[in-house]
């Protein structure tokens, strides 16, 4: 939690070092005396401003040889390693007087690490082995890019909730949506819920006829899928077939996002469930697959998992659809640079870095343009705090970082990990409150990640359709004021 608030606070102040850098100096006042949190996000906000504007702090700061200098190990882990990286690197750069660097280590637990990993949601578990993973410093570095290069219109979906919702519901939710002003549509792509049907509604209607009613229903919003799995459920000549389908029925508008998925979606459907080295090659081959059908290729394909023998689209739209990967941890991020069109990731704060930094490295690598960094996040909105807290609290098994990763196919057993979660932290990793104003405040944190879209899971079980309605009164008109 420490952590997490401390990066959200960081980014926050990311924007005033960024544009005036002597605000670095005077800064630090505040968090020498206001404790360890305001001392780990002044350090952070120090960390992706003074390091990005004086790279060779870092040669100062961690040596590739010499005498090993002691790792932090005091207050929450990454966030400290940072402070202390962070307060060096601006003391080494010129930015920071010796005394107040002084200080700041020892408030910040000590040391000055030599290589800090980021974290990733489930990174223990999600990381394929072997997988290298990627340093703070371009962590950093890579959302200082995604925000150089990030559109002064950035936009705005709301995705359709299709474990909680009936699909007519949600063809009326998407109505709503396009007359509230958000940029686009997209929905989960679901077989079962995140908890059992006894303990909240649930629904898992198709996320692909769903899509053509949407299309039918509205006029010019974006449609696609968030996401869908390529692992087994579905053969990628399939879904390239679906996804020129939607787009030419409506010009323009379609998308694919995709992952690879979870056990709850894939087992009942007769999958023995992989281990997530496995789940990423299997979703790089149907990706692979897709794309080259999509840019008009006959497909001979011979992997491990999928096959294709002639394969080809018939149907030609003049518009090519995109196609966004979802991504947990560094390894599906770069399959996401090499082969998709955008990345896809959690708009967390700790992780999200990670994530832009490793699609950006593997996009260059490959001779691509790096494109979209989509940021998603859960919101949930009430009459009261309280209300949008308890209609959601289904949703905790979205942070079940094993949902993502082990064979564990049992909503039930995903609510019930799901239910161990506390509503604090629950609150923290999602937008869950009566105000429009913190609705439009957590967004901005979001998009100062450099996302080019940002997308709100619309989970309000009371009112989904209030949420809509405030976004539209205030939330999205105070984004893009």
């Amino acid at each position: 939690m420490l952590a997490a608030l401390a990066a959200l606070a960081g980014l926050t102040a990311l924007d005033a070092f960024e544009e005036y850098p002597p605000l670095m100096a005077t800064a630090w006042g505040a968090p020498a005396t206001a404790g360890p949190l305001a001392t780990l996000a002044g350090a952070l906000a120090l960390a992706s401003a003074g390091l990005a504007a004086h790279p060779a702090a870092l040669a100062a700061v961690a040596p590739s040889s010499g005498p090993s200098r002691a790792t932090v190990t005091s207050l929450a882990g990454v966030a400290s390693e940072v402070a202390a990286l962070a307060v060096a690197g601006a003391w080494a750069a010129g930015g920071l007087p010796a005394a107040a660097a002084g200080l700041m280590i020892g408030a910040a637990g000590g040391g000055y690490p030599a290589v800090v990993r980021s974290s990733a949601r489930g990174a223990a578990a999600a990381r394929p082995r072997g997988e290298v993973g990627v340093s703070v410093i371009e962590s950093v570095r890579g959302v200082l890019w995604a925000r150089r290069r990030q559109p002064d219109d950035v936009a705005y979906l709301m995705a359709a909730a299709h474990e909680r919702f009936a699909p007519a519901e949600l063809v009326a939710q998407a109505q709503a949506a396009e007359a509230a002003g958000f940029d686009g549509v997209c929905c989960s792509d679901h077989t079962a819920p995140w908890w059992a049907p006894d303990a909240a509604p649930a629904a898992c209607g198709n996320a692909w006829v769903w899509l053509g009613a949407v299309g039918q229903a509205t006029s010019e919003i974006s449609i696609g899928t968030a996401v869908t799995a390529l692992v087994h459920r579905y053969n990628p000549l399939v879904v390239a077939q679906q996804l020129a389908t939607l787009e030419e029925m409506f010009p323009g508008r379609a998308f694919l996002g995709v992952g690879s998925g979870e056990a709850m979606n894939e087992v009942p459907a007769g999958m023995r469930w992989p281990g997530t080295g496995e789940q990423l090659a299997r979703t790089e081959e149907a990706l692979t697959i897709i794309t080259r059908l999509l840019d008009g290729e006959t497909v001979d394909f011979e992997g491990r998992f999928f096959r294709a023998h002639r394969a080809r689209l018939y149907l030609r739209t003049p518009r090519r659809p995109p196609v966004y990967m979802s991504a947990f941890h560094e390894g599906a991020a770069e399959v996401a640079g090499r082969l998709a069109d955008g990345l896809w990731t959690l708009g967390d704060p700790q992780t999200a870095p990670g994530m832009i930094a490793a699609h950006r490295r593997a996009a260059e690598a490959a001779g691509r343009e790096p494109a979209e960094i989509i940021l998603q996040t859960l919101a949930s909105f009430g009459a009261t705090d309280e209300e949008a807290l308890e209609s959601s609290r289904e949703w905790k098994g979205t942070l079940v970082d094993e949902a993502y990763t082990d064979d564990l196919p049992d909503p039930a057993r995903i609510g019930a990990a799901g239910a161990r979660i506390s509503d604090a932290k629950y609150t923290a990793m999602s937008i869950v409150s009566a105000d429009p104003a913190v609705h439009a405040r957590k967004l901005k944190l979001l998009r100062g990640m450099g996302a080019t879209a940002i997308v709100v899971m619309n989970v309000s079980g009371a009112d989904p359709l209030g949420l809509i309605r405030a976004y539209g009164e205030s939330v999205l008109p105070e984004l893009r004021s």
